[in-house]
């Protein structure tokens, strides 16, 4: 019995690894800070040293719905080093909820926070955690 789940592990733990391989970097989903807003981070790209894009998805926490009309600013901030890139991130609103952060300066390896403010309709933050190599 023991030997069986051992293989069983064994083959899951293969299948994880290369469908990752081949695939883009797994999205991340939060609850804003209030419940009020769901955000769902992408990295086309994966995430690396330098400079990176970052899409977000903004939907409302109850329904679901698409939200367009809110001012987002990020803030890469890496709390090992107590410090930021130097470097504010461009955003731009693409509608049904989809807003594009170009210039997101990641200039070491280590934990990174992408702290995101939102204002407009409603007002709250967001912190993503990234990890980069």
């Amino acid at each position: 019995m023991f030997r069986a789940l051992l293989i069983a592990f064994g083959c899951a733990s293969a299948c994880a690894c290369a469908d990752t391989a081949y695939s883009e970097p797994p999205a991340r989903n939060l609850l804003s800070e209030s419940g009020s807003l769901r955000l769902e981070l992408r990295t086309p790209s994966g995430v690396a040293r330098g400079t990176n894009e970052v899409l977000l998805h903004v939907s409302r926490g109850d329904s679901g719905a698409p939200t367009d009309e809110l001012v987002l600013e990020m803030l890469p901030f890496m709390p090992a080093m107590g410090h930021g890139s130097g470097v504010s991130p461009l955003v731009t609103p693409l509608g049904s909820g989809d807003y594009a952060f170009s210039e997101v300066v990641l200039n070491m390896a280590g934990r990174w926070q992408l702290r995101t403010a939102i204002s407009g309709e409603r007002s709250d933050h967001v912190v993503f955690d990234v990890d980069v190599p």
